[in-house]
């Protein structure tokens, strides 16, 4: 986890996790007052670096479909979508 920090608050916030072969960004968030500053890009970037210094090659995220405006932020950031499956089981 890595978290930006704008005086004594905290603006942004990522989890990312690597798995041995890929890195995943589980969560990334800005403070909606301090988004389009470049705050998720920085933050992002950080994931991509540990990623790669840990010898992954690849970073993979999911977003929700209801908030697929997302695919244009990821896009310009060099994400394409795939055509996976996605499984999940409610307990």
């Amino acid at each position: 986890m890595q978290v930006a920090v704008s005086g004594d608050s905290i603006v942004g916030s990522v989890l990312g996790t690597f798995d041995g072969r890929r890195g995943w960004v589980s969560r990334l968030a800005t403070r909606p007052d301090r988004r389009a500053e470049g705050i998720g890009s920085a933050l992002l970037q950080a994931v991509e670096d540990g990623v790669r210094a840990l010898g992954g090659r690849r970073v993979n995220l999911l977003i929700d479909a209801e908030d697929y405006p997302l695919v244009d932020y990821y896009g310009a950031h060099g994400y394409a979508a795939e055509d996976l499956i996605f499984l999940a089981k409610e307990l």
